[in-house]
C-alpha cells in the first residue's frame, strides 16, 4: 500500500506537534518545580531575616548590654563623684 504525500505530511505533522506538545508540558513541569524550589528558598530566606533581626534587636537591647558589660567584660558602674573635669591648659 503506497501512501500519498500528502498523507505522509498530514501524518509527519501530527507527528512533530504531539511531540512538540510533550516537550512543552515538560518543560511547564520543569518550571513548576523551579518555581516551587525558589518559592521555599524565599521563606527560609524570609525565615532567617526574621530570625536576624530579632537577635539584632536583642543585642540593641541597653539592659542585654549593661549585663554584658558587667558579667563578662567586668566593668563596674562609675558615680558622677568619681568623674574629673579635664580643661585644655592643664
Amino acid at each position: 500500500m503506497k501512501c500519498s504525500p500528502f498523507m505522509a505530511t498530514v501524518i509527519a505533522t501530527h507527528v512533530f506537534f504531539i511531540l512538540a506538545h510533550i516537550n512543552r508540558h515538560s518543560q511547564f513541569v520543569g518550571q513548576s518545580f523551579r518555581r516551587q524550589k525558589n518559592e521555599r528558598l524565599l521563606e527560609s530566606l524570609v525565615h532567617r531575616k526574621q530570625e536576624l533581626a530579632s537577635q539584632l534587636y536583642a543585642l540593641k537591647d541597653r539592659d542585654a548590654i549593661k549585663e554584658y558589660a558587667q558579667r563578662v567584660l567586668k566593668m563596674q558602674p562609675v558615680a558622677l563623684a568619681q568623674v574629673k573635669k579635664l580643661n585644655a591648659n592643664g
